[in-house]
């Protein structure tokens, strides 16, 4: 999950926020149909997704700053071995695709190489 903004601490407190938002009974509800499982172990998603660390967001990969702070994170993501690519999703999903698009891929170094589309395919 992307959540970006202008600055790193504008981006953490819109990830704090989402956290204290959370709808407790909901993960409490997801904790206990996991504990259901009893033949998963700790290393299945089903164990791993109700982890309280950030279990707000189901524990998927969450990168959380600025438009320059994702970018380079995104960068560093690049150079894993074997990684071909990655699956976004954000936090305002149709914001955030344009956001993507317009303030973050721009400044990716390992996405340098990629033409921007065309004005009127960027426009639809």
């Amino acid at each position: 999950m992307i959540i970006a903004d202008e600055t790193d601490e504008a981006a953490r407190a819109k990830w704090e926020l989402y956290k204290s938002g959370a709808d407790q009974d909901a993960l409490k509800w997801l904790v206990d149909q996991s504990n259901v499982d009893k033949s998963s172990g700790a290393d299945t998603n089903v164990k791993q997704m109700i982890e309280p660390t950030s279990a707000v967001n189901i524990n998927m990969g969450t990168l959380v700053g600025s438009y320059e702070t994702v970018a380079t994170l995104l960068d560093e993501v690049s150079t894993v071995p074997g990684c071909e690519g990655v699956l976004l999703t954000f936090d305002d999903f149709i914001k955030g695709v344009d956001e993507f698009g317009t303030r973050i891929q721009p400044l990716m170094k390992s996405r340098a190489g990629i033409a921007a589309p065309a004005p009127e395919l960027a426009a639809v």
